[in-house]
């Protein structure tokens, strides 16, 4: 999370920092929900039984990597619509730059034992990943190291539950 250099005191990174503190704080008195993102308790009761409190650690970590706003509080729809929107604009500059990525070839090195690493943004590896993780319930036998993937895996597996709209 960036909150800025030690020096910079622009209005809009001092108005974003304390709207943040005032969100941990509130959450520090049960007011609201959510590790990373902010939720009025019903709100976050609705998305845990929903999704589970494990998938639910998951979405927030890849609206994290999507890089969701966390200054708003979310309702339990405006999360997940936004978590389908950024997740469908992410799959989108995916799709269009696999060839450019190179991702074939990726594909074939993980096959064959020798991808020992993966320079790829955040979102585009957790486009990756999904990507894996589909072929390997179809029956691919690639194994995937998760090493590679940077905690990116409760994540990709939250993101398997969110419904499509």
């Amino acid at each position: 999370l960036n909150l800025g250099g030690i020096l910079d005191l622009s209005p809009e990174v001092m108005r974003r920092n304390r709207q943040l503190g005032y969100l941990d704080a509130m959450k520090a008195l049960d007011q609201l929900n959510g590790d990373y993102y902010a939720f009025r308790p019903s709100d976050y009761q609705a998305l845990v039984s929903e999704f589970g409190p494990d998938n639910l650690a998951g979405l927030e970590q890849a609206a994290l990597v999507y890089e969701m706003d966390r200054c708003p509080i979310y309702t339990a729809e405006e999360f997940v619509a936004g978590l389908r929107e950024r997740r469908g604009q992410v799959q989108q500059v995916y799709k269009d730059s696999r060839q450019d990525l190179q991702i074939e070839n990726k594909l074939q090195a993980l096959a064959n034992g020798q991808l020992k690493i993966l320079k790829l943004l955040p979102p585009i590896k957790l486009a990756f990943l999904m990507e894996l993780m589909v072929a390997q319930q179809g029956g691919s036998s690639i194994k995937i190291p998760i090493r590679l993937f940077n905690n990116l895996d409760a994540a990709a597996r939250a993101l398997k539950t969110l419904p499509e709209e």
